[in-house]
Order: structure tokens, then C-alpha cells, then sequence
């Protein structure tokens, strides 16, 4: 099959599969197939880019970070909708359509107003050509690049009209806030106040494959330019978006009557507590075009529509105690235990804190009368203390002294790094972190163990026969083949079987796996695999550029100096001080290993948790090495012929350009993202121009493939 028909054949696939999982709920593959095919078509169009095309599936990871956006003008306005706050303001603006219309009933449409961002998508031809925000209603933000990364929004709908224009409401989903949260918990990092800020924080971003990360979703609700088709009214619209297969908004009800409009208002606020996102009124709207026409609009707000503000509930409790989860990265979350009190339909006993931060900033304390709220009508949060309620002995909360210093899991020590917001606990072998820990140390850029992904990792932990990753290396065959898993469920959720076990064959593999990582995997591997907060991939290549294994870097006092530095990634390029080190400035140390990272790991491998990890690793005469070890940058050895040079790559070439990263690495040298004076060589393939005008412009070394190779020799 040639390229182009294998490349549309996988776009179609893709994007039909990304119909069944995101709009349709009925998946049709799993996870591991679905990005097998996604790094086909990925591969394939890296090789070809003559058939890169803007509405290929692989589009919605996102691209290079705009400068700023670009104001574009609506091709109509785009209008806010009045707000009313009471039935009797609803019972006015149904008086002033019925004289208006000259009308005593009139067909209404109620449906939930979305907490989100508005936005409008413009498709022509049926390819989705650009997005707008709402902006001043006039002209808004081009946001093409971020609407293309949600999954539910299709770029491209058959049987379209030359044009439509689609405006809706960008949001995030209840439990996809909840998670966005907890991960920025688990990081460290403040929390989002609400899905809506959420939301319009990460629409705001410059770099869409930020805005890949999150989990935006997309609701239709109105109408704005089009051509070419025929619409009479609101269903007419709607039946359109099921056929482009659009998501919209539900659901609907149709009045004819001011009683049946104001019922419908409080069916809503009973029944949008389900829906799984947040709502905060209810939309009326006028259901017939030709009426709309009629009533027309002022000057900033359609007469056809109102929105009826439901207010937020908020109510008083006690604050009976403040315990403390431990995350499973180790993070420390204080948590609000409540007296039991009704909130928005469900009874809330539990509240989140977040972190010692914010319970400082609202000043909270155990025995406080607290008014509490759900975030978005999601999430409870404490919005205030009544302090004129506050008992005379409630002192200021602290959760390092009420822990006393220790994890509340495992007894190990816990911190708080510079910058970060959030207490963790650092024991390499907290129980709590277990699940995560194993993960994550088995993961493909870790230590690529086959067949152990997160639930056979919590079936470990569950059984006990593994509490930590060192655990892994003891496990037997005898131990894996009887490991009994969940039920296996077809893909309507039906048990297909009750009873299943990893089995001998898989056990083998794992065994074989594991027998790899303890002799054959680099040091560089390991570093990552040990989850060290701040030790990502490129600061464990740069630690294992420096040292030559794991025990010579247990005791290195290039780690001790770079410690002891101020952290120079918040110092201006003029006052670094790692360059004038008397020994580091010999050693050309990356910015992505800095002061903060080598701070954790001088705090690891000086705790008890890390000092037990070496003694079982020693025991088990495990000690992986380096291989790309070249810690003197003008030493050009056999072994490192690329030793203490820096490389770009940039246009096509006969590899990836992670396999030209790997190559560069494991010959000593590094490889950076952007051109710099302190550039050596530009890897310079078909395409480039940016980056070549300006290595040019430095008088950076440009070279071909062909000449690359003749480095290596």
C-alpha cells in the first residue's frame, strides 16, 4: 500500500475511533491499540511531510507555543444574554415577548447554562477553519491551535454546508477537574479554584500542547453565520449537530407557557447536579427564527433569550479535625472532616485544603464555623471561617507540627521544596506511593518492564508481595503465575470471567524484564525510574554524563556543589554562579540538572529510605552504569567522541529525531531544543529555515547527515 492511501486510511480509523470513545462512549480497542495506530500515522507523517495535513488526528497533541494570539472579527457579533435572578423577572420577559409578538403563547426553549468559555468554531467546506473567543463581541482571540486539541469537537464534518458557524461553551468535566487537581496537588502546585478559571486559564495558553494535557470538552448552543442550508428554528440546529455529529447541549425542554417555563427551570436545578459539569442557570430562548428576527436585539443582548441565575448554595458547618492523605506521589493533603450538612443535593462530611498554603490564607483552625459551597456546584470547598464564632483555645494549624514532621503512612521524613506549595513525604518506600512508585518504574521510559502496568501493580501491592520497586526483584515465577487479577469484562462491561491469573507465560516475561533492567539497563534509566522529584529524563542523562554509577553518585561532590548553589534557573544568565564554581565551571552542567534537583537528591540518598534502597540494591549486586559517562567536556575519547557538544537538530532526516538524541547522548554529547551561542552544531536535514537563518546568525557549524556520521568516526 502506498504512504498516502496507508496515511488517510489511519486518519479515517483514528478519527472514527475517536468518535466511539470520546462522543459515543462504546470503544471499540483498547488504549495500547488505539496508539499504535496514532504512532503509525505520527511516523508516517514525519517521513512524508508533504502530506502533513492541519486536520489530521495527530494535530490535536498540539504545536510549537504561539508568540500571541490574533484578533480576527466575528463574521456576526457575538453577544452576551441578560441575566434575571427571580421567577417574577422570568414572568417580564415573557410579557415582553408576547406583546412584542403580539402572541399569548409562544414556543420556549430551557436548557442548562454551561460554567464554561464561549467560543465559536467556523467550518467551511466542512473543515473546521478557524475559532474565535468571544472577545469584546466584536473581534475575538484566533484560538484554532487549542480548539483542535479537544477530542469531541471534529475537524472536519461531512455533508456540510459551504459554511456554518458553531458557538459553544468550552469546559471541563467534574471528575476532569477533580483529576486536573489532584495532579497539580500531587506536583505540588496550587490548585485550580474552579473548572470555569480552569478552563479559561488553559485557553489562554500560548502553548497548545498545554492545552492537550487538560481535559477540555465542547458543548454546542447557538447558531451564528451560515450558507446554504435552511434553518427555521432551534430544532432545525440541532438535528444539524447530531448529523455533524457536534456535541450539544442537553437537555432540552419545550414550554408553551409561562407555568411550563418556570417548571422546566426547576426541573433543571434539580436534575444539573447529574449532568457532570457545572451549570449555574438556565437558558430560555424564543425556539422559532422568525420570531428571534422580530424581537431582535440591543445592543449588547438578543430580546429572544434570558438567562436565569441559579443562586449558589452556600451553608454553615463545624470544622470537626484536619487529617492528612497521602498522596500516591507522596504529596501530604490536608483534608477538612466536617459535621455532616446538605450542600447542592448531596451531603458533604469532606473538603479538601489543598495544602498548608492555603489553609494559612484563610486562616483556618479545628473547631472554626466554616460556609461552605461546590466549586463550580462540584467540588466542596470552605469559601470563608466565620471568626466570630471562633472558640477562645483554636490555634493556628500547621501541618508540619501536627505531623511532627514525619509521614503519617510510613513514619519517613517529609519536605517541602523551594517553590513548590505542597508538603510530600521522601521514603522511596512509603506504602502509600507504592501503586505510583511501581508504576512508574516499570513505565516504557523507565525501566521498560513488559506486562507491568498499574493494575497488575495494584494487585502486587494488594497481595503484598511487593510494597516498594526494589520488591520487584524477588518476586518469583511461582509468585506471578498465581497472582489472581479482576475479572476480565467485555466492552459492554459484562463479566466474561471471574477468575483470571497472570499465568506462567506473562510471569516469565516479567522475570526476563526485570532481568534486563538489573544488567543491561543504563544508569540514566534508573535515575528516572526512581522517581526522585525534579530528576526527569534529561536531568538523569546529565547525572549519568557526570558519573559512572550508582554508587559513585550516592557520594559525589559534584552533587554536594551544585546543591549548596543558589537555584540559577531564577538568576538572569548574567549572575549564574555554577559557571564560576572552581570545579563545576570545568564540567558544562545542563540546566535541566540545578540546584533544587540536586538538593533532592542529596536528601535521598542522605535519608534512612534512600540509604536502605543502596544496601538491598548492593545486596542484590546491582549497581547499573553509565553509558554516555564523560564528565570532562574537552576530553575526546574514543569512547565519547562527541563528549561536551552541543547539538540541534532540525529538518527531515533518515531517522527520528529521538534516535538522533539517543545517538548524540551515548556518544557524550547533549542535545538542545533552540539555537544558542553556545550551540556547537546544527543537524541540519531537508526543511529548516528558522532554525538555520539562525544558526547562520551565529556563526553556529551547520551540518549535513553524511558529516554527522563522520563525527562519530
Amino acid at each position: 500500500m502506498l504512504f498516502d492511501q496507508r496515511i488517510e486510511e489511519l486518519r479515517r480509523e483514528i478519527a472514527r475511533h475517536n468518535q466511539l470513545y470520546y462522543q459515543d462512549a462504546t470503544p471499540e480497542i483498547s488504549d495500547a491499540e488505539y496508539d499504535q495506530l496514532f504512532r503509525e500515522l505520527e511516523d508516517l507523517e514525519k517521513a512524508n511531510p508533504h502530506l502533513q495535513d492541519s486536520h489530521s488526528p495527530t494535530q490535536r497533541v498540539g504545536g510549537a507555543p504561539l508568540e500571541n494570539f490574533e484578533q480576527r472579527k466575528h463574521l456576526l457579533p457575538m453577544l452576551s444574554i441578560d441575566d434575571v435572578f427571580s421567577e417574577d423577572e422570568i414572568g417580564d420577559f415573557y410579557s415582553r415577548i408576547q406583546k412584542a409578538l403580539n402572541q399569548t403563547s409562544i414556543t420556549l426553549t430551557v436548557e442548562p447554562k454551561i460554567d464554561g468559555v464561549a467560543c465559536s468554531i467556523i467550518y467551511r467546506e466542512g473543515a473546521l477553519e478557524y475559532a474565535l473567543t468571544r472577545g469584546d463581541g466584536t473581534h475575538g482571540d484566533d484560538i484554532t491551535q487549542n480548539i483542535k486539541t479537544i477530542h469531541s469537537i471534529p475537524l472536519f464534518i461531512n455533508k456540510a454546508p459551504p459554511l456554518i458557524e458553531v458557538r459553544g461553551e468550552v469546559y471541563m468535566s467534574s471528575a476532569g477537574f477533580s483529576k486536573l487537581n489532584e495532579h497539580r496537588t500531587e506536583e505540588g502546585l496550587s490548585p485550580f479554584a474552579n473548572p470555569r478559571n480552569a478552563t479559561a486559564g488553559t485557553l489562554k495558553s500560548l502553548d497548545s500542547r498545554v492545552v492537550a494535557s487538560r481535559p477540555l470538552d465542547f458543548l454546542a448552543h447557538g447558531l451564528g453565520s451560515f450558507e446554504g442550508i435552511q434553518i427555521d428554528n432551534e430544532d432545525d440546529y440541532r438535528d444539524l449537530l447530531d448529523q455533524f455529529q457536534i456535541p450539544r447541549n442537553q437537555p432540552i425542554w419545550h414550554t408553551n407557557s409561562l407555568a411550563q417555563t418556570i417548571e422546566a427551570i426547576r426541573e433543571l436545578d434539580i436534575q444539573r447536579h447529574q449532568l457532570g459539569y457545572g451549570t449555574d442557570g438556565a437558558v430560555v430562548k424564543v425556539l422559532d427564527f422568525s420570531q428571534r428576527s422580530k424581537l431582535g436585539f440591543t445592543s449588547r443582548a438578543p430580546r429572544w433569550a434570558v438567562a436565569f441565575k441559579f443562586p449558589p448554595e452556600q451553608v454553615q458547618t463545624r470544622l470537626r479535625d484536619i487529617t492528612i492523605q497521602v498522596g500516591r506521589t507522596g504529596v501530604l493533603t490536608p483534608v477538612a472532616e466536617l459535621e455532616p450538612v446538605l450542600v447542592s443535593g448531596t451531603t458533604v462530611s469532606r473538603a479538601t485544603l489543598h495544602n498548608q498554603e492555603e489553609i494559612e490564607r484563610k486562616d483556618i483552625r479545628i473547631g472554626d464555623t466554616v460556609i461552605i459551597e461546590k466549586a463550580g456546584e462540584i467540588i466542596p470547598s470552605i469559601v470563608k471561617v466565620l471568626k466570630d464564632k471562633r472558640p477562645l483555645d483554636a490555634n493556628p494549624y500547621q501541618l508540619q507540627v501536627a505531623l511532627k514532621h514525619q509521614c503519617p503512612s510510613c513514619g519517613g521524613p517529609i519536605q517541602r521544596l523551594d517553590g513548590f506549595v505542597a508538603w510530600r513525604c521522601s521514603n522511596f518506600t512509603c506504602p502509600a506511593q507504592a501503586v505510583t512508585r511501581i508504576t512508574h518504574f516499570a513505565s516504557r521510559k523507565a525501566l521498560d518492564l513488559d506486562g507491568l502496568g498499574e493494575s497488575i501493580s495494584i494487585k502486587l501491592v494488594e497481595t503484598n508481595l511487593a510494597s516498594s520497586p526494589i520488591d520487584l526483584f524477588e518476586l518469583t515465577i511461582e509468585d506471578l503465575s498465581d497472582l489472581l487479577l479482576d475479572p476480565a469484562k467485555s466492552s459492554e462491561g459484562l463479566i466474561i470471567s471471574k477468575e483470571r491469573r497472570f499465568g506462567k507465560k506473562r510471569a516469565q516475561t516479567l522475570l526476563e524484564s526485570l532481568q534486563r533492567a538489573r544488567n543491561d539497563m543504563p544508569l540514566h534509566r534508573w535515575l528516572f525510574a526512581m522517581g526522585i522529584a525534579q530528576i526527569g529524563e534529561s536531568a538523569a542523562k546529565e547525572l549519568a554524563r557526570l558519573h559512572q554509577n550508582l554508587q559513585e553518585l550516592s557520594k559525589s561532590q559534584i552533587i554536594a556543589d551544585l546543591a549548596d548553589l543558589p537555584d540559577f534557573q531564577e538568576l538572569s544568565k548574567s549572575k549564574r554562579k555554577k559557571e564560576n564554581h572552581p570545579r563545576l565551571k570545568d564540567y558544562q552542567i545542563d540546566d535541566h540538572l540545578g540546584p533544587v534537583a540536586a538538593q533532592n537528591l542529596r536528601s535521598f540518598f542522605a535519608s534512612e529510605a534512600g540509604k536502605q534502597v543502596l544496601d538491598r540494591l548492593n545486596d542484590m549486586d546491582i549497581d547499573p552504569q553509565s553509558e554516555n559517562y564523560a564528565p570532562d567536556p574537552q576530553a575526546n575519547s574514543e569512547g565519547f567522541p562527541l563528549a561536551g557538544k552541543t547539538f540541534v537538530v532540525t529538518g527531515t532526516l533518515s531517522a527520528s529525531r529521538s534516535e538522533f538524541k539517543e545517538t548524540i547522548e551515548k556518544n557524550g554529547g547533549k542535545l538542545s531544543g533552540s539555537i544558542s551561542s553556545k550551540t556547537d552544531y546544527l543537524l541540519a536535514g531537508e526543511g529548516g529555515g528558522s532554525k538555520r537563518k539562525k544558526a547562520q546568525d551565529l556563526s553556529v557549524t551547520i551540518i549535513n547527515e553524511e558529516e554527522f556520521l563522520a563525527l562519530l568516526k
